[in-house]
């Protein structure tokens, strides 16, 4: 059963991998699109009001963009965690099942992602993720995708903190406006990838489990 879950977990990575495809490739025909648009409007030699007004044009649509961007790129990240939330709940699933625990993760309080990884680590006896850097990998895009479900993006002000890594160089993978809106870069969403890739792992590969 390990190994039809490896195939599994191997083939909706692919997904996500033609999804961010996907994705960058829309981004990157609508960028030139605008390219496109700004050169011609520029060889047209406006004055006057007729430069102020493409210039508003070009700026709406330069706007326009970089939302659908940010909405494309959000998007991806909810994605993406809800399917690792929801494979370490197939776990917990599992345990419950092989093992015949007395109690199920449901039993405990909180819900989604914490509430199982709880569940793992208090059944099985060890830190889920077992990398320190993985959790705290793990930790960041839930705190994210939080903020995208229930705070239209935004960060709460004691969050901040916990994204310094990421919003500083040399990484930069995330950008925080002055209201604490959180956007996103492409090499962020490549980060996930790997991240679900170790997630997925560490269930596969967790001895306790085996028999899975």
């Amino acid at each position: 059963m390990n190994f039809m879950w490896n195939i599994i977990v191997t083939d909706n990575n692919r997904y996500f991998e033609e999804y961010l495809d996907l994705v960058k490739s829309t981004i990157l025909e609508k960028t030139e699109t605008l390219n496109a648009t700004a050169k011609k409007i520029q060889g047209m030699n406006l004055a006057g009001d007729e430069a102020d007004r493409s210039d508003d044009y070009l700026s709406d649509l330069a706007y326009e963009l970089e939302q659908l961007e940010q909405i494309m790129y959000g998007s991806f990240v909810m994605s993406i965690f809800a399917y690792m939330e929801a494979r370490l709940v197939d776990l917990c699933k599992h345990i419950e099942k092989e093992d015949s625990h007395v109690f199920s993760h449901t039993d405990l309080r909180g819900q989604g992602a914490n509430r199982a990884i709880l569940y793992i680590e208090k059944v099985l006896k060890q830190k889920f993720p077992v990398s320190d850097d993985t959790r705290e990998e793990f930790q960041t895009i839930s705190l994210i995708r939080n903020a995208l479900v229930h705070n239209e993006a935004h960060i709460k002000d004691n969050d901040l903190p916990r994204l310094s890594k990421l919003t500083s160089e040399p990484t930069k993978y995330l950008y925080l406006s002055q209201l604490g809106e959180v956007s996103f870069t492409g090499e962020y969403l490549t980060s996930l990838l790997l991240l679900n890739k170790k997630i997925c792992s560490e269930i596969t590969e967790n001895t306790k489990v085996a028999n899975w």
